[in-house]
């Protein structure tokens, strides 16, 4: 199951335009100094009264109340003013314009009205736009002390600016004052009297300007996000967002020479090759581990550049000395170190597998790797393994990545190692670590858990059948061999070439083909998620959906149990109606799979897994079904069309909508209708069923056969198969489109049925509840 990196794919590779060139590393760096300590300017304090201004969907009405605006900062030779405090009384409205967003809103704020209107005491503005010009046009400034209120206000609404898990403000409103200053980011704390405050942003650099957050809990000041969507005029695309996000910089290469020591210490230096896709740009932004910290950061000229990265956050600046321009390519060489892993029972805990290196983009590069490890342990990484020499205490091996990928991760520990090479299969190492494993196993067996044997075989032999089955379904395997190993977490990932599997699918026995789906899920990643990816969040189902079902798929194939494959998608399908319908009281329904990770937060907890994951697998069986040959159950055109959609986006990222073209190239329809409901939309159908059978003169007979639609829109459409059994083991398969509350048929048929079952191979997400025909 390959984790969720939801901040990559919404997050910007920083830029700033300039038309001249100056020195502006040291002005840069206290730049943004400035703009994170802030102070309140004594000569901008006024009182206001019935001020009303917009931004985009949002209004702000300050009623009665005192502003305070904060020194101007100076650069370029220009002042600007770029926060302001407001104490008093105000109202804060906001409306979505779209019916995904109003109800999500609607989720966290259960607002009737899909608005959420609100008053606030407090108002905190961060900005680069034209705010102060716009609030002090029509007031008088007075010179006043500062009240010890408003300083602590300032205080309050800064501790949750500056959690270490949310975005830092201070880059994004530095980005926008050199790169879009007449349309500039504005953000703003809205602190409402009794409850937690919520947090509107308008960023023109995102790819979704406009955002509303809320406090995550009372535990932290953490924000979650509620609601994402365009600025007025593009939000006709937010269904179909075809770009991924506005990377200004992207990263070509990354060239990294790594020490890992016994006891776990971490150092290294990457040299990472950057393509300018922008007019200019003069400050990067890297994700980097939280507990790496920065030695040095030098350009290609030997020049060390400022940089700033804070306590605990993942965000790396690099202030450049001169703006690279629009092509141009530019090699940044940062040197860090710090506690990455974590070392417990003789295994290794990689903190985080995908930031371990300064990552400026989450687009495709090549990678060339050395790493300096314990000669005791074995190390794995993505690639192709080049060479491998030992001195007394080390093992150094180099690896390289030469067709351009998303990521890369490593693994290292007390590893047995088990190879598999089948014709017809790219070369298989699985590492599998004993160190804990009779700690571990011991606790499973208090447990009631089941403890397998020759564990690294049978995690292999479903790692090796997996890819002989996906690639007759997908296409041949990408990459030249595969390396799997084993997580001292609950958890998977996937990597080019590399699969971290869970610690627990190496150590029990499984009767049921849980572990057998989530060991070819990763596999699938291979496939989905790795080689074709996904554009945006929104997209992400394409990655995790495809996965899940092709493990699913894997489990029927490989234990020819069909019996066993339907009942977990009956599970699945208990799971998604059942969603939140607790005995004691309900919850927020979940909402649609285009929300992507944001499906799961503190109001929908767990829906991620339960919507991107098993309502994805879902929408890909009901595709398989539909595009089956009911007479002849030949499943080629389903086949064709995963095939041809992975050669199409093999090496590229795809979309919602570029899946949607491949399906009606090969089903010959325009599919509009399916991805509305089943992909933007989160209704689901249930359908009355009744039927009776009369005689005919002829011997023959006539099914008369009615289906209420229920739970859905009037205009619902689906195709759903029926199998009329008879006597002898005969049966006759037929396919009904359902499109309106109430829908009759007539079948003659031959023979008098024994049995109806509507909705057969499970082939509708729905309901399905048999009724006396009257």
């Amino acid at each position: 199951m390959k984790k969720c990196i939801g901040l990559i794919s919404i997050c910007l590779i920083i830029l700033c335009t300039f038309s001249y060139n100056y020195a502006v590393n040291t002005e840069m760096v206290t730049l943004y100094n400035e703009l994170k300590q802030p102070n309140i300017d004594t000569t901008k304090i006024a009182d206001v009264e019935n001020i009303t201004f917009q931004r985009d969907v949002a209004t702000f009405h300050l009623e009665k109340g005192t502003i305070y605006f904060f020194k101007p900062v100076s650069f370029s030779e220009n002042n600007y003013v770029t926060g302001a405090l407001f104490i008093g009384d105000g109202t804060f409205s906001f409306t979505p314009p779209t019916k995904i967003e109003k109800e999500q809103l609607a989720r966290f704020h259960a607002a009737e009205e899909q608005t959420f209107e609100t008053g606030f005491d407090v108002l905190l503005m961060r900005f680069s736009d034209t705010t102060f010009s716009e609030l002090s046009s029509n007031i008088s400034f007075k010179e006043m002390e500062i009240s010890s209120d408003a300083a602590k206000k300032v205080n309050q609404c800064e501790k949750y600016m500056f959690e270490e898990r949310n975005n830092d403000i201070i880059w994004r409103i530095l980005l926008s004052m050199l790169k879009n200053p007449e349309t500039g980011y504005f953000h703003t704390h809205v602190g409402i009297p009794g409850h937690d405050p919520v947090f509107f942003t308008y960023d023109p650099l995102k790819d979704e300007e406009i955002t509303l957050k809320k406090r995550h809990s009372r535990l932290t000041y953490e924000k979650e996000l509620v609601n994402s969507f365009h600025q007025k005029g593009e939000n006709q695309r937010v269904s179909h967002i075809e770009k991924s996000s506005d990377f200004f910089a992207l990263a070509k290469h990354y060239k990294s020479n790594t020490t890992i020591e016994s006891s776990g210490d971490f150092s290294s230096t990457c040299d990472v090759t950057i393509a300018v896709n922008t007019d200019s740009i003069i400050m990067l932004h890297f994700w980097l581990a939280s507990k790496l910290k920065v030695d040095s950061v030098v350009n290609s000229n030997g020049m060390h550049l400022s940089f700033h990265k804070g306590e605990n956050v993942h965000e790396l600046l690099v202030f450049l000395d001169s703006p690279l321009t629009m092509q141009q390519e530019e090699t940044i060489r940062i040197t860090y170190h710090g506690d990455i892993l974590d070392k417990f029972l003789g295994n290794f805990y990689i903190n985080s597998s995908v930031f371990w290196y300064p990552r400026i983009s989450r687009t495709r590069a090549t990678y060339d790797l050395t790493f300096k490890t314990p000669k005791q342990y074995e190390f794995v990484t993505i690639g192709k393994k080049l060479k491998e020499s030992e001195d007394e205490n080390y093992k150094i091996s180099h690896w390289k990545q030469a067709t351009p990928v998303v990521s890369a991760s490593f693994n290292l520990g007390p590893f047995k190692t088990h190879k598999i090479d089948i014709e017809g299969t790219p070369p298989i190492t699985v590492c599998m670590s004993d160190a804990a494993r009779h700690e571990i196993a011991q606790l499973l067996i208090k447990e009631g858990i089941p403890i397998g044997k020759n564990m690294e075989k049978q995690v292999g032999a479903d790692v090796a059948n997996s890819i002989q089955l996906f690639r007759s379904l997908f296409g041949p395997y990408p990459y030249d061999e595969l390396y799997v190993t084993e997580i001292p977490y609950a958890h998977g990932e996937a990597f080019p070439g590399l699969l971290h599997l869970s610690r627990v699918t190496f150590q029990v026995k499984d009767d049921w083909g849980y572990e057998e789906i989530f060991r070819a899920h990763e596999v699938a990643h291979q496939w989905w998620g790795t080689t074709v990816g996904y554009k945006t969040y929104h997209d992400q189902w394409l990655s995790e959906g495809f996965a899940q079902y092709a493990g699913l798929w894997y489990m029927q194939w490989i234990r020819k149990d069909n019996k066993r494959f339907f009942q977990i998608l009956d599970e699945w399908k208990d799971e998604i109606f059942s969603n939140r319908k607790y005995i004691l009281g309900g919850g927020a329904e979940a909402g649609p799979i285009w929300l992507g990770y944001r499906t799961s937060s503190s109001e929908t907890e767990g829906d991620y897994w339960l919507i991107i994951y098993k309502k994805g697998a879902y929408v890909l069986h009901m595709l398989r079904n539909m595009l089956v040959d009911l007479k002849t159950m030949d499943e080629d055109r389903f086949k064709n069309m995963m095939q041809d959609f992975f050669k199409t986006y093999k090496g590229k990222d795809a979309s919602t909508e570029d899946f949607k073209r491949m399906l009606e190239k090969h089903c010959g329809e325009d599919m509009d209708w399916f991805f509305k409901q089943w992909i933007y939309g989160t209704d689901i159908p249930t359908y009355k069923v009744s039927y009776n059978t009369t005689s005919k003169p002829d011997g023959k007979y006539l099914i008369n056969l009615r289906v209420v639609q229920e739970d859905v829109p009037d205009n619902f459409k689906m195709y759903v198969p029926i199998t009329i059994k008879f006597k002898g083991d005969q049966f006759a398969r037929l396919r009904f489109t359902i499109d309106k509350p109430f829908n009759e048929f007539s079948i003659p048929s031959p023979m008098k049925p024994e049995k109806i079952i509507f909705n057969d191979f499970n082939s509708v997400l729905a309901e399905v509840k048999y009724v006396k025909y009257e």
